[in-house]
């Protein structure tokens, strides 16, 4: 949702009914989107109010900046209609070579440097303390572990009992 596009029904009088100001943390007045390395907590705070008498929630959005989608979490409120939200994004990449492989040459077993695998994944944490008492935490893990190579004589076909040793056959003993 763009901002024009939220403002379609607003009132043309200049009557504005929420207002969110005093950004932390703000890049040139709010011009440029802050940016973070992975892994680092993000905490954003706002005063947010509204005019009248109805109950004001805030969430905070963000996304990465190769990423269409946008992620969000309640704001937590610290008084005095000033609001915080808390997120934590880690990615992760790692690429392995010479993986040690047992394959048979001849009649003895025989261990090799011979694959390569990748590990990627993410991890994202919220917290959000639905009262001073109550608190919420969740996170959400995402891994995708494979091989990308493997010498041909170290391939093994998948089977009941194991997953396989192939090119694009998952990595043993990483979660699921």
């Amino acid at each position: 949702m763009t901002v024009e596009s939220s403002l379609a029904g607003a009132p043309r009088d200049g009557r504005v009914r929420v207002v969110i100001e005093n950004v932390l943390p703000c890049v040139d007045g709010g011009r440029f989107a802050i940016k973070r390395v992975a892994g680092d907590a993000v905490s954003v705070e706002a005063d947010c109010f509204a005019d009248g008498h109805d109950v004001v929630a805030c969430a905070v959005q963000w996304r990465r900046a190769d990423a269409d989608a946008w992620l969000s979490t309640l704001m937590v409120p610290l008084g005095n209609d000033r609001w915080r939200g808390t997120f934590n994004v880690a990615l992760f990449s790692t690429d392995y070579t010479g993986i040690q492989l047992n394959f048979q040459q001849g009649v003895s077993p025989t261990i090799q440097n011979a694959g390569t695998a990748r590990i990627r994944g993410g991890e994202v944490e919220l917290s959000w303390a639905v009262t001073p008492m109550f608190h919420l935490d969740s996170s959400l893990g995402i891994i995708n572990a494979e091989y990308t190579s493997v010498l041909p004589q170290s391939q093994v076909a998948a089977s009941p009992l194991q997953a396989g040793v192939f090119p694009g056959a998952p990595l043993p003993k990483t979660p699921h």
